[in-house]
């Protein structure tokens, strides 16, 4: 079974694209979804197709309930 791997990249403001993105991009990564009615939410898809990267902004109360999500998964 393979796994993806997942980042999660926590900014300013996420809706702020210019602050971040060109940087993103010369690194090789993709964005490929834009959510901006879910916390403003990006995805960008890495050099690597195995990477998934996720941008939120500081603060957004998603990026504790990912992570609570994922120490489950490991537990269970």
């Amino acid at each position: 079974m393979m796994s993806c791997k997942r980042i999660r990249l926590v900014v300013k403001d996420s809706a702020d694209e210019s602050s971040y993105v060109p940087v993103l991009e010369a690194a090789g990564y993709v964005l490929q979804i834009r959510e901006p009615d879910w916390f403003e939410h990006r995805l960008f898809k890495g050099p690597d197709t195995d990477i998934n990267l996720h941008v939120f902004s500081l603060g957004t109360s998603e990026i504790d309930r990912m992570l609570r999500f994922r120490d489950w998964l490991r537990t269970n």
